[in-house]
């Protein structure tokens, strides 16, 4: 069985000092991971105190191609783990909302012009909400 990235291009999109970038990321951590206490959020409040695990994996704090050293974080396999699951359904969430067809009205029914609706002798002004029906005539009560 194939493994989920074995078909990613992302190595291929790294720069070529990502080697230098990842040892920068881990020293600059010490070597400790710098993930949040609180994984459901995908961050870590300011003054909260970071995972105490030893990190080993480098994260892009923004996902995308930004290889800029304060974009990079040095992870714990369990807090990367969980903060690319929380990106991923958030981009999955947002996919399925641009994909969602709108709404669309009735087509029994039509919207009416304002000046129709105030007009005192328009039979069909059967409701309040600036719909027509069509074909269909509400009774007129003087």
């Amino acid at each position: 069985m194939k493994q989920p990235w074995a078909t990613s291009t992302r190595t291929h999109r790294l720069p070529p000092n990502w080697p230098q970038l990842r040892h920068r990321t881990k020293t600059r951590a010490n070597n400790q991971c710098e993930g949040p206490t609180h994984p459901d959020s995908g961050t870590r409040p300011k003054g909260t105190p970071r995972c105490t695990n030893p990190g080993t994996e480098c994260d892009h704090i923004t996902p995308g191609d930004n290889h800029h050293p304060n974009n990079l974080q040095w992870l714990c396999h369990t807090c990367h783990k969980q903060k690319t699951q929380h990106e991923s359904a958030a981009a999955s969430k947002a996919w399925r909302a641009k994909a969602k067809r709108p709404t669309e009205q009735h087509p029994g029914t039509k919207p009416t012009n304002q000046q129709n609706l105030s007009s005192p002798n328009n039979s069909n002004n059967d409701n309040s909400e600036g719909q027509q029906h069509i074909g269909h005539k509400a009774p007129h009560n003087p």
